[in-house]
This record gives structure tokens, C-alpha cells and sequence, in this order.
């Protein structure tokens, strides 16, 4: 599985992305304290999805849980504290997804075509569904800034969780050799359970590339 490790210098279009993203970091959902995150009436947003041959999938209403979660993780295809959660992401979806956990791919720069996305699929093994966010209506639902960065939805349109996926990224250029803290699949465990009171952070920082505003 082709992965891209972190380098202490960004690229050029990361860099960008950086230096355009700063003015979405204050973008961020309400705490409820000893609750969920912005707990908020449940909303419906509809997208098309991408399967792995890039055609066109039925399209997704999040609102429509069916009693169990949804998992967006923000995403695209030129971060590459992003690509090198690649296998992470997999295996998490390979173990939540059979329990009922949907999971999707949500891709947040406003330029790319589906083409892209099923390149970047393919490219690193992904089978989880993909969305593309072009106007960033799930960016703003969930209060996203960066990617990778991920968002747990509850069936009554609550976010249980929001933030890292771990804590293997100390910050650019500066990861563990091995994460020590695994807040997503922590997450994963309480609202699969049926305690989501037993997230012990409902908010971490994630470290990765800023999402640009839409053109």
C-alpha cells in the first residue's frame, strides 16, 4: 500500500493551502460540556458518491442513520499528513464498518473531479465510499478546518467527536514513531457500545493541512 511519509518541508500547494486555510480556524462547533458536540437539530445533506470504478453511487443523505453512526473524515488528495493515514483509516473502517459505523471520505478541495478522487482512491487502497464537499456544507456542519480530520455524527444529528484520529502527529514535520493515544477508535468504541458519555474528549486538535476556503 503506497503511503507518503512526512517531510519537514511542505510543498508548494500544501504551503498554499496553509497560508489560505488560516481564516477557517475559528470555524468551530459549540461544546456541550459532558456531552456531545453541536448538538443541534439533525440536518440533511445530499451528495454523490464515488465508488472505486469512479462511477457515481445512489446518493447519501446523512440524516438517514438507521440508528447508528456516521463517520466523515475530512481529506485530500495533495496533504501528506493525510495520505500517510491512508492504512489507519483502512483497517479502522475494515473493523467499524461490519458493525454498522458508516464511514465516507470527504473531500474538501473545491477543484477536484471525480477522476482525481478515484486515482487517489485506487492509488492508496482505499474502499471507503467517497463524497465530494466541493462547497464545503459538511466542512461547515461539522466545523472541519483540517485534514485529515474527522467527525462523528449521531442519529439524532449530534457530533459525538471531532478532531485526530490518534496522536502520532506532534506537529508539521514532527510525528511519533507510533501513536500512543487512539481518540478516533476510542470514539468508535463508546458510541458503538452505546455509551457515548465515555468519550473522554468529545474535541481533540488534529495536525495536518488547513481547508482552503471554496473559490
Amino acid at each position: 500500500m503506497a503511503t507518503v511519509p512526512l517531510q519537514p518541508g511542505l510543498g508548494k500547494s500544501v504551503m498554499k493551502r496553509l497560508l489560505s486555510g488560516i481564516s477557517a480556524l475559528m470555524v468551530l462547533a459549540a461544546v456541550v460540556p459532558g456531552s456531545s458536540v453541536s448538538a443541534g437539530p439533525p440536518q440533511t445533506f445530499r451528495a454523490g458518491a464515488i465508488d472505486m470504478n469512479g462511477a457515481p453511487a445512489n446518493p447519501v443523505d446523512l440524516a438517514q442513520h438507521s440508528g447508528k453512526p456516521s463517520v466523515l473524515i475530512f481529506t485530500t488528495i495533495d496533504c501528506p499528513i493525510a495520505n500517510a493515514y491512508a492504512p489507519e483509516i483502512e483497517r479502522i473502517y475494515e473493523k467499524y464498518s461490519p458493525m454498522g459505523v458508516r464511514f465516507y471520505l470527504v473531500y474538501t478541495d473545491a477543484t477536484l473531479s471525480r477522476n482525481a478522487v478515484k486515482k487517489h482512491l485506487a492509488e492508496f487502497s482505499l474502499k471507503v465510499p467517497a463524497l465530494l464537499d466541493a462547497g464545503h456544507k459538511l466542512v461547515h456542519r461539522c466545523g472541519a478546518t483540517i485534514t485529515p480530520e474527522v467527525a462523528i455524527l449521531m442519529p439524532d444529528g449530534s457530533t459525538a467527536y471531532r478532531g485526530r484520529i490518534d496522536n502520532r502527529n506532534v506537529d508539521f514535520g514532527n510525528a511519533r514513531y507510533k501513536a500512543t493515544t487512539h481518540e478516533l477508535r476510542d470514539a468508535l468504541d463508546a458510541v458503538s457500545s452505546g455509551h457515548p458519555e465515555k468519550i473522554k474528549s468529545h474535541v481533540t486538535k488534529a495536525i495536518g493541512c488547513y481547508i482552503a476556503p471554496p473559490l
